[in-house]
């Protein structure tokens, strides 16, 4: 028991705890910090107020929140790829049929030439194809990824309504 702390600053302490337990202004290090005591005490005190091991639980959670938000901004940015692969196959099917230059540069002249083609040539038009069946590949894996993880957490949800235990992703 930490003897120097009276009373009322313990039930401070302890209530300042209990409030901010789990959020980002929460540590044993800012609430030492506020009250002007060691973080020793502030242990002590939140395990005699019935709060086992404060730093492991709040760096838990916080970790916790931290994946979640991580896992939220990197599904945006999926969609978003997503989206401009999309883009990447349609303009490349669309280069297919489009009037195109070819140029040649060198020769015993080292001259310049360049011809507009109708469309773009076979080897050319394969490259696109190419270009596009790979980009519309990448669009569906990115659709995919997202899909079957929601479908993961939505049948984890069923299943433990279903038998009244938690799973691991709904213990997240």
């Amino acid at each position: 028991m930490a003897r120097s702390i009276d009373a009322t600053k313990r039930r401070e302490v302890l209530e300042y705890i209990r409030q901010t337990f789990g959020t980002p202004e929460f540590s044993t290090r800012k609430v030492a910090k506020r009250f002007g005591i060691s973080e020793y005490s502030v242990r002590q005190i939140g395990r005699e107020g019935g709060m086992s091991s404060l730093a492991s639980v709040a760096t838990r959670e916080l970790v916790k929140n931290a994946i979640e938000q991580q896992r939220s901004n990197d599904a945006e940015r999926r969609t978003a790829l997503a989206s401009r692969m999309l883009d990447v196959a349609e303009n490349a099917l669309d280069d297919m049929s489009n009037p195109c230059v070819v140029y040649n540069f060198g020769g015993k002249e080292n001259s310049y030439n360049e011809h507009e083609l109708s469309k773009p040539g076979f080897a050319d038009q394969r490259n696109l194809m190419i270009i596009a069946a790979t980009a519309i590949d990448k669009h569906r894996v990115l659709d995919q990824y997202d899909a079957v993880a929601s479908r993961a957490s939505a049948f984890d949800a069923w299943l433990a309504d279903m038998t009244g235990q938690p799973t691991e992703a709904t213990k997240r």
